[in-house]
């Protein structure tokens, strides 16, 4: 790089200047002014500058033979911010007092166009502290307390969901209809032999209050419901064209025995004004048939006996139940209409607590039909 020698206006100190920054200005490196360097007299490229500065022959055969005085040499603009404050460490004066001399430059003021000079590089080049590179802060590790909170109240809160939702189910499905359980009203009648005689209870609900689903089963479909299991086999019609109900009931007791259904349970009284209706009948839709016929089986299919119809633990009979001779005319007119037609049957439960004593108890259940499902003996 080609160096021009410039004096200072402000100092008057001489100082080197590269030749593509001539016609512009600079800071001196002394008093840190800002000089304009003028360019070549005569000439406005820069380049021809060079070439007119560097071709004087005095010059040459001056420096080439070491003639002329020594010159001093001029110092680069881009001495750093260590240069511009010098600092005599402790000098001993007149009558030995120790004086510390310093002497601080005037700021720096800013370049308006910069100029690059090659030097060679100096312990004082360090940069300034706002462009050191910072430190990496380092990143803290994330709390593992939240994602352990959540693994255990996430399943925490689906089980108690769970929860809550199985009893409002267990609530709805345990819900008792008032034909499920009706107070037998002659526990003394083959009722549970563990039932003392004492108070005894009337029903207090119509006969005819709807059946609601869960107390109605088809042809061959099991019910359970307290000590027994009910599951209406088939419907026939007989020799005397009477509809006959074969329901199968299982005792599911370990220790009680008693009989399931009564004649009580089919007697209407039509004389006395005040006799309630019974809750064993057929509904064909249009007419309520009562005075049914009850008959007790016991044994395998096609080889059947009679029985007294007391169920004991485990046991299972037939209960047949055969509509009036009365009715015969009703029955047909219901199965040609292809009516829906219900069998309403009132069995006994087993036992059930009322005010902390076990009373025997009944339920209504239903056995809905049509004239498809009866055969024909």
């Amino acid at each position: 790089m080609d160096i021009v020698e410039v004096q200072c206006g402000s100092c008057g100190q001489a100082m080197g200047v590269s030749v593509e920054h001539l016609g512009t200005q600079v800071h001196c490196p002394h008093c840190q002014a800002v000089v304009e360097v003028p360019r070549r007299p005569g000439s406005s490229d820069p380049a021809k500058d060079k070439e007119s500065i560097f071709s004087s022959a005095e010059e040459s055969q001056s420096d080439l033979f070491g003639g002329g005085a020594p010159k001093p040499k001029p110092e680069m603009p881009e001495k750093r911010a260590a240069d511009r404050e010098v600092v005599a460490s402790e000098r001993q004066g007149a009558g030995g007092a120790t004086v510390e001399l310093s002497e601080k430059k005037p700021p720096r003021a800013a370049a308006p166009t910069p100029f690059h000079v090659e030097r060679e590089a100096s312990d004082a080049d360090e940069p300034p502290a706002s462009e050191l590179p910072r430190p990496v802060p380092r990143r803290q590790q994330p709390s593992m307390a939240v994602p352990i909170a959540f693994m255990f109240l996430i399943p925490y809160c689906i089980a108690t969901t769970a929860f809550i939702a199985w009893l409002l189910y267990q609530r709805q499905t345990q819900v008792l209809d008032p034909l499920e359980r009706l107070l037998d009203t002659k526990p003394e009648d083959g009722g549970p032999r563990k039932v003392n005689k004492g108070e005894k209870y009337s029903a207090t609900y119509q006969h005819n209050l709807k059946l609601p689903d869960k107390l109605k089963a088809g042809i061959h479909q099991s019910l359970e419901i307290g000590a027994i299991q009910v599951t209406p086999l088939k419907l026939s019609l007989n020799q005397d064209d009477n509809l006959v109900l074969s329901l199968k009931i299982r005792n599911l007791t370990e220790d009680l025995a008693f009989k399931p259904m009564s004649d009580s349970f089919l007697v209407f009284n039509r004389k006395s004004m005040n006799s309630p209706r019974p809750f064993t009948y057929l509904d064909t839709g249009a007419k309520e048939l009562f005075d049914s016929y009850l008959e007790w089986k016991q044994g395998p299919p096609g080889r059947e006996q009679a029985s007294d119809g007391i169920l004991y633990p485990g046991q299972e009979l037939v209960l047949q139940l055969t509509t009036n001779d009365k009715h015969r005319g009703d029955v047909k007119r219901a199965l040609e209409a292809q009516a829906q037609l219900v069998w309403r049957v009132q069995l006994r439960r087993g036992f059930v607590q009322v005010r902390g004593k076990n009373i025997s108890a009944t339920a209504v259940i239903g056995v809905p039909f049509s004239a498809k499902d009866v055969e024909k003996s």
